[in-house]
């Protein structure tokens, strides 16, 4: 992880806001005004023109899909300048050429040059460094400034320059743009994510299993398409029914500068209310107001056409909050390329569909009407959404499939080599060959602790305890700024007030009258595990998040990793069964000093200490958990894992080493005769990889469990 200054993070955004600006402005600003220009310049009609806009919104689409896995790995000077420099170039091209499939090639090459730009640098550096109110920054970046001053300017410019000197100064104007993108640091700024289930965040495969990606994405689709018909089609649509050129610009100028209230109000909307939410606004207000240009008389089309505006402009930062919302920074921007490739055929048909409508119609308003009814339909698609995002309760469901019995159980729903459950809010849980993944997932607030987090991480390990296939889990968090803060204190003054807490935010109560420590029944369903559990702290862990991690089996952590024992400086004691663990791995004294003092301990301190196991670049910590759950899973038989881990917790801590003579005894007796105990011999001699058949829970010796578990009353 890359510390980046205050300075250098709102000069990103700056520069990010005028790229959006010169990029995506200018091309939507522009390509309804010249419309009819470049039916003469091409001697085509509008419907084949307005395939120009589909080979735009296409090679956008595509563009995000190919590079939304990339663009974490560039700097954000690379990114926004590749994309700058690409849109400089289509509009000198588009300035010359008198040949339509220049003309198409130019804004495909626009489409590219737009995602990288506009879209995927932008999101990536909002989720990443300001997670917490990404909506108002996307909505900062995606002030629509020109597209508001485009459409009135051109036709200004039009009777003095030309179409072709139009397009000349436009590349022009995105030269200084490209001098300020080369300008920022050259150093990476977080964009590249520790956390790395396979090449970059979250696979595909799984972020494409959530039907709240789905359902959020096709409204989203449905709401795209239908503002580029508007942004092609209202300055003609408007002269057909009566208003002049000028006019009909004004109107399309209204909407885009009701775009500069709608963005940052929309921006607030996905912050308070959640992106799905705002989405679902925006979607119910354009049906209305597509409705109302289909029925009302050109008068109106002012107003209307502002209210669309201030509801449709804001599109683009609610697409990149919801997707941060959903996948976090580690993986935004693949997020991003999925949802728009889903988009590609909405962006590609609806315009073109509106223009056949009133070349075959000699009339816009049926089109008009379908559209509303479109996106009324997008409002019930993300309603549906935001109940699936809000509604993912764990259904624990450990019963095989027919027909399935090398898959375990969390594998069946996606084939043999990943799987993941989409019903958690605060934590990920996916399975790949074998090896669980448990990610804090509320990078928002630092991954931090709160009641509901706890009850799916028990959920969760619940789950892959059963699960005979799984052999191993890596603990990590989301994102790069933090594994886990700490206990969730938004509750302000009386966080760890229980008995003052809303009945849902309490912990569980005992018999007795005593609330549990929360991250004490996390560390203890650890320490309870049957399969070995790796610990990655990609970044910060203090509080509950440093204490449960004692329970792991194995940590390892980012060599930028910090870690606090701060109960004495919130005036509370260590929780997480921590009194019990901490001295066990680090010694009585250190564990003192650390928890009287309260002090920050650095990566490297933490190694020395034996607190972790090895230290990591933040780039690798994902890749070497991996390796360290793959040399145990292809090497070790399941069942003597899950005996091993359980025999060295319990009996090193015994008053006598008789007492582990005792078990490993029993346990030597009755595994001996066992196949895994053949097949380990057999391998050995024969000098070739084990294939252990056991597995657990199913194959657990009758001897398991040989100790009784206290009660906590």
């Amino acid at each position: 992880m890359t510390t980046v200054t205050k300075g250098g993070s709102v000069r990103t955004v700056l520069v990010c806001m005028m790229a959006n600006n010169f990029t995506l402005g200018l091309m939507f600003g522009s390509f309804g005004a010249l419309l009819a220009l470049n039916e003469q310049a091409f001697g085509e009609a509008r419907d084949t023109i307005s395939l120009g806009m589909s080979a735009f919104t296409t090679m956008m689409g595509l563009s995000a899909l190919f590079m939304g896995g990339l663009v974490q790995k560039f700097t954000p000077r690379l990114a926004l300048a590749l994309g700058v420099s690409a849109c400089c170039c289509a509009f000198l091209v588009l300035s010359l050429t008198s040949n339509l499939v220049v003309a198409f090639a130019m804004w495909g090459l626009l489409g590219f040059g737009t995602a990288m730009a506009a879209i995927l640098a932008p999101v990536a550096i909002a989720a990443e460094h300001f997670p917490d109110r990404s909506g108002r920054i996307l909505g900062l970046v995606n002030l629509p400034v020109v597209l508001f001053v485009a459409p009135w300017a051109i036709t200004k410019l039009v009777p003095i320059l030309g179409r072709d000197g139009v397009y000349l100064l436009m590349a022009g104007l995105l030269a200084p743009v490209l001098l300020l993108a080369l300008s920022l640091p050259s150093t990476r700024s977080g964009l590249k994510d520790a956390h790395r289930h396979s090449a970059g965040g979250m696979p595909a495969r799984l972020m494409m299993a959530r039907s709240d990606f789905w359902l959020i994405t096709l409204g989203i689709a449905l709401i795209a398409g239908t503002g580029v018909a508007f942004t092609v089609h209202a300055i003609p649509y408007a002269e057909t029914r009566g208003l002049p050129k000028p006019n009909a610009a004004l109107m399309l100028s209204l909407y885009s500068g009701a775009g500069l209230a709608g963005v940052p109000l929309f921006g607030w909307l996905a912050d308070k209310l959640g992106p799905p939410t705002a989405l679902a606004i925006s979607a119910a207000l354009q049906s209305l107001c597509w409705f109302g240009l289909a029925i009302s008389s050109p008068a109106n089309f002012f107003v209307i056409a502002a209210v669309l505006g201030l509801a449709t402009t804001p599109l683009t930062t609610l697409h990149g909050a919801a997707m941060a919302g959903l996948f976090g920074a580690a993986s935004v921007s693949k997020a991003m390329g999925i949802s728009f490739a889903v988009k590609l055929p909405f962006l590609f048909a609806i315009s073109p569909a509106v223009a056949y409508a009133f070349v075959h119609l000699n009339d816009y308003r049926p089109a008009i009407l379908t559209v509303s009814a479109s996106l009324l339909g997008a409002f019930l698609i993300l309603v549906a959404g935001l109940l699936a995002a809000r509604g993912r309760a764990f259904q624990p469901d450990n019963t095989p499939l027919a027909g399935s019995r090398h898959m375990g159980p969390l594998e069946q729903a996606a084939g043999k080599h990943a799987a993941v459950t989409d019903q958690y809010t605060t934590i990920l849980l996916s399975v790949e060959n074998g090896v669980a993944y448990i990610t804090l997932n509320r990078p928002e607030v630092m991954n931090a602790i709160n009641q509901q987090m706890v009850e799916e991480l028990l959920d969760a390990l619940d789950r892959v305890d059963a699960d005979p296939d799984v052999r191993a889990i890596i603990l990590t968090g989301s994102g790069s700024r933090a594994f886990c803060a700490g206990a969730d204190v938004s509750g302000g003054a009386a966080t760890f007030d229980y008995a003052n807490r809303p009945e849902a935010k309490r912990p569980t109560k005992d018999d007795g009258g005593i609330y549990r420590d929360a991250g004490g029944r996390v560390a203890l369903r650890i320490h309870d595990c049957l399969k070995p559990v790796i610990a990655a702290i990609n970044g910060v862990a203090a509080g509950a998040g440093a204490t449960i991690i004692l329970a792991a089996d194995i940590r390892i952590a980012s060599d930028t990793a910090r870690f606090a024992y701060v109960f004495g400086r919130r005036g509370i004691v260590p929780e997480s069964a921590s009194a019990w663990f901490l001295p066990r791995i680090v010694g009585i004294q250190t564990a003192l000093q650390w928890c009287l003092t309260g002090r920050i301990v650095s990566a490297n301190e933490a190694l020395a200490r034996d607190l972790v196991w090895e230290l990591c670049r933040p780039d690798e910590l994902m890749d070497q958990a991996r390796s360290l759950a793959r040399t145990i899973a292809d090497n070790a038989a399941p069942v003597s894992v899950a005996l091993i881990r359980q025999m060295l917790w319990r009996l090193s801590a015994a008053d006598h080493p008789m007492a582990a003579h005792r078990v490993d005894s029993r346990l030597v007796q009755e595994m001996g005769p066992r196949p895994d105990a053949r097949e380990g011999v057999a391998a050995f001699i024969e000098k070739r990889s084990p294939h252990f058949p056991g597995r657990v829970p199913r194959d657990l010796p009758p001897s398991y469990p040989w100790w009784e578990e206290p009660d906590f009353s």
